[in-house]
């Protein structure tokens, strides 16, 4: 699942909140051989964004966070592409 991030508000919705959850049990299921991607909405600042990743870091235990700028390109899965 592709997660866009609008705000830090988004990171305490109850979807998410489960998502970074199942993210990071993944993460310790594979000693951290797993990153966690999110999209970044338009219009923010670099504050907002430090935050984001304040609250990311101090919350959670992912080895690889990884934040995309660019705008969200369809959901193409592995059972997709097979």
């Amino acid at each position: 699942m592709k997660v866009t991030i609008k705000g830090l508000n988004d990171l305490y919705t109850q979807s998410i909140k489960e998502y970074l959850e199942k993210r990071e049990s993944i993460c310790n299921i594979f000693q951290g051989g797993d990153r966690v991607r999110f999209f970044r909405a338009i219009n923010f600042t670099p504050e907002e964004t430090l935050t984001e990743f304040n609250y990311l870091l101090t919350t959670y235990k992912f080895p690889l966070i990884s934040y995309d700028f660019n705008q969200r390109k369809g959901e193409l899965t592995l059972d997709n592409f097979i």
